[in-house]
């Protein structure tokens, strides 16, 4: 049952990221569209602290980092973020049975 329900969990995640993305790039023109990310912040929270921990990890002296800095979100909440959600009951369903276990 955990099974099912994450990867419904990771479905609606992806289909948000993938409605969030047309929205950045087909309606915002906006310079501070970028913190519009804070809801993927949110949402995908212990697993996004990755994207503020990646843009420390990046050397200053390379001339790509602003491509990385670029392709981190994408990357963290677009692929990582759906697996997350997949185990997410899994995790919780395990927690659980092990508390109930203990108490017994």
């Amino acid at each position: 049952m955990a099974k099912k329900i994450g990867l419904i969990l990771a479905l609606v995640h992806v289909l948000l990221f993938v409605l969030f993305i047309g929205y950045m790039h087909l309606v915002v023109r906006d310079g501070q569209s970028q913190l519009l990310w804070i809801i993927f912040l949110v949402i995908d929270f212990p697993i996004s602290l990755f994207v503020l921990v990646a843009y420390d990890l990046l050397p200053q002296e390379l001339e790509s980092v602003n491509l990385a800095r670029f392709i981190t979100p994408y990357l963290v909440h677009g692929i990582i973020g759906p697996i997350w959600w997949y185990f997410m009951p899994q995790i919780i369903g395990y927690i659980y049975k092990r508390t109930v276990n203990d108490k017994q």
